[in-house]
């Protein structure tokens, strides 16, 4: 009987890895995380407040989006680096059918979620961008979760949540956006390295 559940799990095991994208690092969560976390801090250090809405004029707006467009490829590199390192470990090959769908399915809301916050830019209004930010992200962990690990399904539900209560609180919009990007980031790394890497 336990030769029979052995090989049920190493069936689905097969059928998993030729469907889905496993080579997501724990460690690139970690890393992301704390990348976030460090833009937040130094953001709130050069601003003085949580609230995104109280602009201190357009040099502020510009190196605010310099801050969050460094964070962005910082976070996309160190991903890559730990997801790389991932697959190499495994002796995998990183780019396959299941990440090819993977990458699709994240960058289409990605996309319009930067085109939305393009548009506010462009109407020199930034203090709902950190709230998009979230909401489209998190809605592209829920488009992508079919193609990878379902605690993705999870994180990106926590980040709509964040994102839509920010945009009702917006004086505590950097704190949320924190929350999400950083901390939350950090647990969801934890979790997947616990349950998978170790």
């Amino acid at each position: 009987m336990s030769n029979h559940i052995e090989d049920l799990k190493a069936i689905r095991q097969i059928m998993e890895k030729s469907s889905k994208f496993l080579s997501l690092s724990g460690k690139s969560g970690i890393a992301i995380g704390i990348t976030a976390l460090v833009a937040s801090l130094y953001v709130y250090n050069a601003t003085g407040h949580f609230s995104l809405a109280e602009s201190q004029g357009p040099s502020q707006d510009i190196e605010l989006l310099l801050i969050a467009l460094l964070t962005l490829v910082v976070s996309l590199s160190l991903g890559l680096v730990f997801t790389f390192n991932k697959t190499k470990t495994r002796k995998e090959k990183l780019w396959t059918k299941q990440s090819k769908k993977l990458l699709v399915n994240l960058a289409v809301p990605l996309l319009i979620g930067a085109i939305a916050c393009g548009a506010f830019i462009y109407h020199e209004t930034i203090w709902p961008i950190s709230s998009l930010t979230l909401i489209f992200y998190g809605v592209a962990l829920v488009n992508g979760a079919n193609y990878t690990y379902k605690d993705i399904y999870f994180l990106g539900l926590i980040e709509i949540s964040l994102g839509l209560l920010s945009l009702f609180f917006i004086e505590y919009a950097l704190l949320f956006w924190g929350l999400g990007f950083g901390i939350m980031h950090i647990l969801y790394g934890a979790i997947m390295y616990t349950k998978y890497e170790k």
